[in-house]
C-alpha cells in the first residue's frame, strides 16, 4: 500500500514505514505456521498416493519398451518398441493403465518411433516414427484414448527430439533436430542454415503445418576455418557448440509464444501463430559472416556500388554488388551466386534457392530494438565476443575468446568490409 506523506514530515515518513514492515513482519510469523500446518496435513496424502502408484507400476511388465513416458496424472504410461529381424520393419507404441494393470493400446507403425507424449489431459498420445537411412522423414501422428482412433497430424525432415503441447492441449509443436544430409537438405528446400526445425500443428484438425527455421549458430564461419590450433580453446569452442544446439521446447502459457532453449540456456522465442522471431535473444544466433553482410549492408554509403567481405583466416574473399534494382548479389572467384539480398529498415531480406526469407536484424544479433546499429561496437557471440571497429570506407570485425565471461586475449576470428570511397570533386 502506498500513501503519500508529505516530505516535510520525513521523520513521521520514516517511523510510517517502519510500524508497516513490523506489521508485515508479525503477519508472515503467525501465517507461517499455519501454512506448514496445512502442508503437513496434506503430505500423508500425497505420500500415500504417489505410494500406491509406485506400487503400482512394480506390477506392470514394460520390458522391451523404451522412452517411457507417464501422463500428467500418472494414470497411463506409453512406450515404444522397435522391431527387428522376422517381426518385420517399424515399431509398437505401447499405452499401459497403471491402475487397471493392463495394456490398454498396442499400435504398429512403419517406421522407427523414436519420440511420444501425453497431451495435457491425457485422453490422447502423439509419436514420431522415421523412415530412411542417411536422412530422415517423420511422421506424426495422434491417437486418441479410449478408442485408439488414430490420426496422422504431419510430418517432418529429422528426428522429433521434442514435443510440447499449449495448455489448452488446442496444438502441438515438435523440435526436430538434423543430421548433416538433412540440414543440407533442408537448405535447400528453404534457402535457411538450420540445425534444428519447429513445427506447430492444430491438434483439432490436420490444418496448416506452420514450420519456423532456427537459424544453425554453427553456419555461416561460426564453425571456424582453419580451425584453432590451441587444443585448450578448440575443446572450449566445441564443447560451446554442442551447447548451443536447441534441446528444449515450450509454448508460453497463453500460447501466442513458443520458447526454444539450449543446454547452456540461450533462449529464442518466436511467435506461435506467426514464426515470427522475438527478440532479443541477448546473444548473436548467425555466424560472423552473416553478421558482418548485415552490419555492412545497414552501413555501406548509399553512393557505394561495391564492397568486398574478406574472412581473412578463411581465406575467403567475396565480393557483394548493387543491382540496378536496389537488391545486391555475390560473387566469389569470378562466379555470381544466384542468392540476392537487400536491407529493409531492421529487416534482412533475401531470396535464397527460390525462397523468400525476412529476419529481424536485432534479434539475429541478439540487441534490443532501440539500439542503432552505427553505433554499435560488439556483440555477444556463443563462442565469445564480436568487436567492430570502423575507418572512412571500411568495418573491422574480431571474434575474441572469452572463458567464463572473461577475454583471453586469444582472436577466433577476424574479417574486414572495405569499399572504395567516394572521391571529393
Amino acid at each position: 500500500m502506498f500513501i503519500d506523506v508529505d516530505e516535510s514530515d520525513g521523520e513521521e515518513k520514516r517511523e510510517f514505514m517502519i510500524t508497516n514492515t513490523l506489521n508485515l513482519r508479525v503477519v508472515a510469523l503467525l501465517v507461517a505456521p499455519i501454512i506448514a500446518w496445512f502442508a503437513i496435513l496434506d503430505m500423508p496424502v500425497v505420500e500415500a498416493q504417489e505410494a500406491k502408484i509406485s506400487e503400482q507400476q512394480k506390477d506392470l511388465d514394460l520390458s522391451g519398451a523404451e522412452n517411457l513416458t507417464y501422463s500428467r496424472n500418472r494414470e497411463f504410461v506409453v512406450g515404444l518398441t522397435r522391431l527387428y529381424g522376422d517381426s518385420g520393419p517399424g515399431s509398437l507404441i505401447k499405452i499401459w493403465s497403471v491402475a487397471e494393470q493392463r495394456l490398454l493400446h498396442q499400435f504398429r507403425v512403419p517406421g522407427s518411433a523414436h519420440a511420444v507424449a501425453f497431451s495435457p489431459d491425457g485422453s490422447m498420445v502423439v509419436s514420431a516414427d522415421g523412415v530412411g537411412n542417411l536422412a530422415w522423414k517423420s511422421t506424426i501422428r495422434a491417437w486418441d484414448l479410449p478408442d485408439g482412433a488414430e490420426r496422422k497430424l504431419g510430418s517432418c525432415i529429422g528426428a522429433v527430439g521434442e514435443f510440447c503441447f499449449s495448455l489448452d492441449g488446442s496444438r502441438l509443436a515438435a523440435l526436430a533436430n538434423f543430421s548433416y544430409l538433412e540440414a543440407v537438405a533442408i537448405q535447400k528446400a528453404t534457402g535457411a542454415s538450420s540445425v534444428s526445425q519447429i513445427h506447430v500443428w492444430q491438434v483439432a484438425d490436420e490444418g496448416k503445418t506452420l514450420s519456423i527455421n532456427i537459424t544453425d549458430p554453427r553456419g555461416r564461419g561460426v564453425e571456424l576455418w582453419p580451425p584453432v590450433k590451441d587444443a585448450e580453446v578448440r575443446s572450449r569452442i566445441d564443447a560451446t557448440i554442442q551447447k548451443i544446439v536447441p534441446t528444449k521446447l515450450r509454448f508460453s502459457s497463453d500460447g501466442k509464444r513458443l520458447i526454444c532453449e539450449t543446454v547452456a540456456g540461450l533462449q529464442t522465442i518466436y511467435d506461435s501463430q506467426t514464426g515470427k522471431l522475438l527478440g532479443p535473444t541477448k546473444t548473436c544466433s548467425v555466424g560472423m559472416f552473416m553478421a558482418m553482410l548485415v552490419i555492412a549492408l545497414h552501413e555501406v554509403p548509399a553512393d557505394v556500388t561495391e564492397f568486398s567481405v574478406d574472412l581473412r583466416q578463411s581465406g575467403s574473399l567475396m565480393l557483394i554488388g548493387r543491382r540496378r534494382d536496389g537488391w545486391w548479389q555475390a560473387s566469389r572467384r569470378g562466379k555470381v551466386l544466384k542468392d540476392v539480398f537487400k536491407v529493409d529498415g531492421l529487416s534482412y531480406v533475401a531470396i535464397e534457392g527460390g525462397v523468400n526469407k525476412k529476419m529481424d536484424i536485432p534479434a539475429m544479433l541478439g540487441l534490443d530494438q532501440n539500439l542503432k546499429l552505427v553505433e554499435l561496437d560488439s556483440i555477444k557471440h556463443p563462442l565469445g565476443v564480436i568487436k567492430i571497429s570502423r575507418e572512412t570506407a571500411s568495418l573491422g570485425f574480431r571474434l575474441e575468446d572469452q572463458k567464463d565471461g572473461v577475454a583471453t586475449g586469444t582472436t577466433l576470428q577476424r574479417g574486414e568490409v572495405r569499399w572504395a570511397p567516394k572521391v571529393k570533386e
